[in-house]
């Protein structure tokens, strides 16, 4: 199976003559460890293809130079064309009396590309999670014109001219304000959601401020600073408690502003096509992934508490729903691997998800434990089965059921089988693939780790997914080893 291929070109200018065409160039490279011979370069262990040509302009009396790397080891990119950047920037450095003698830019990369589109899939995830996070808590505890009531004057103008562009463009609105805010501004309305008082808190500061002869000296008021208070207090004793307060948000939110910064900040370089390295999308990942820990954790929680205080569950549509339908709805999130993010496991990742098909052949799980496979179809080719690799792990979940089996792949090559789905499905489709695997245990039905029970254990499983990779491979052992003990003896 051929391996896919990365390209990064750049682009270095030279204001002087003596690097004047390629071979001083490449006596550059040498002097600072870069070895270029026979369209292969070498640095720190790491190689790739090169191909490079020059330029000069006489008009600016400077020498260009395109160079163009290219590998299928993504850490081979980024090596070397961070080599190449150091080596010219103490050339640069060299000349003590003159400025700006070499740069270096990049001018396209596919690494950073395809880091871009895999970063944005998380963040686009993070961000609606937390758009539906926000619109759950306030309208199980709010009144419906809520956001009009907490958002700041500012957010709200800013929606209001949006609307009126919708509006003129024969667009359709959103119903639900809070899609249609900025992505910083999204955290500003909820942190306006607490239902303490902010004017009477005031109000309680102010007089505690006063001592009790000027207090004495104010003939419109009748009572002391202490009565005032207790009246102050009775009016906010009388307030129905909002979620924000019984779940005490402002304490489990803690860092969650710093996380939600950061996270903006990468938003920023990818929309700004800024170069994501490796090292940049795994730290992008883990902020992502521990936004979305949180606000899966409070969403369980909230939705559970609520239903156990009263016999059915208000949501934003108005209709009630059992417990069930919420954990329904809660595996409705995609999110995928939660905890820390180790970027060496983005080429080498050993554990994998797969979901049984139960849609479209309900059953045919059990076929796949019985033949040593897992089994898809409909989707054309065997997509992200030609990504696995003998040895490492998978973990098999059956809706409703949870994770019944895990075992190790023992074939790299998917092959074109669809005679597992017939009795399923009642013919044999030509689009279905299949992966050997080893079954290592099989559990009974009711001992599957479901996913409530996954996320407590602190791993949201991506329920909606077919077949993908778990990144975080501490919390995948864990759950893998978890059905192994549950396999009966």
């Amino acid at each position: 199976m051929s391996q896919k291929k990365y390209k990064r070109e750049i682009l270095t200018v030279f204001q002087d003559d003596y690097i004047s065409d390629t071979d001083s160039l490449t006596a550059l490279f040498k002097l600072k460890g870069i070895i270029i011979a026979n369209d292969i370069i070498t640095c720190k262990d790491e190689s790739a293809s090169i191909s490079f040509c020059g330029k000069r302009n006489d008009i600016f009396n400077i020498h260009l130079f395109f160079i163009s790397i290219d590998s299928c080891n993504p850490n081979a990119i980024e090596s070397i064309s961070a080599s190449i950047h150091n080596c010219l920037e103490q050339y640069q450095f060299s000349f003590s009396e003159e400025k700006n003698k070499a740069h270096t830019l990049i001018l396209s990369c596919t690494l950073s590309q395809e880091n871009a589109r895999t970063g944005y899939e998380h963040i686009y995830e993070t961000e609606n999670l937390f758009r539906k996070f926000l619109s759950l808590l306030n309208h199980l505890s709010q009144p419906i014109d809520w956001f009009d009531i907490y958002a700041p004057k500012e957010i709200k103008n800013k929606i209001k001219d949006r609307m009126s562009k919708k509006k003129n463009n024969n667009e359709i609105a959103n119903v639900n304000n809070i899609y249609d805010t900025d992505f910083y501004d999204a955290y500003r309305v909820m942190s306006t959601q607490s239902s303490s008082d902010s004017a009477l808190s005031q109000i309680i500061d102010i007089l505690e401020k006063i001592n009790d002869s000027a207090l004495s000296k104010i003939e419109s008021i009748d009572s002391s600073k202490e009565k005032i208070k207790a009246i102050i207090k009775d009016i906010n004793d009388q307030k129905p408690k909002s979620l924000w307060d019984k779940h005490q948000l402002n304490k489990k939110l803690k860092g969650f502003e710093t996380q939600w910064k950061n996270l903006s900040e990468y938003r920023n370089d990818i929309a700004h096509n800024k170069i994501i390295t490796i090292e940049m999308l795994g730290k992008l990942i883990d902020s992502s992934l521990s936004i979305r820990k949180v606000l899966n954790e409070l969403m369980v929680d909230i939705c559970l508490t609520e239903k156990d205080e009263s016999n059915a569950t208000q949501v934003p549509d108005g209709r009630d729903i059992s417990e069930n339908e919420i954990i329904d709805e809660y595996e409705s999130i995609n999110s995928i691997a939660l905890g820390n993010y180790d970027e060496s496991e983005v080429d080498q990742l050993q554990y994998w998800f797969f979901n049984t098909n139960e849609t479209h052949a309900t059953g045919v799980y059990k076929a796949m434990f019985e033949n040593n496979v897992v089994a898809i179809y409909g989707y054309g080719n065997a997509g992200k089965f030609n990504e696995a690799k003998i040895g490492q792990k998978i973990l098999a979940y059956v809706n409703q059921k949870g994770i019944l089996a895990v075992g190790s792949i023992t074939d790299n090559e998917p092959k074109q089988i669809g005679e597992i789905f017939t009795d399923y499905i009642g013919e044999e489709p030509d689009d279905a693939f299949a992966l050997e695997v080893k079954w290592e245990a099989i559990v009974p039905e009711n001992k599957g780790i479901k996913l409530l029970e996954a996320t407590r254990m602190g791993y949201p499983l991506p329920v909606r997914s077919t077949f993908c990779k778990l990144y975080n491979t501490q919390l995948a052992k864990k759950l893998y080893n978890t059905i192994l003990e549950r396999a009966p003896s």
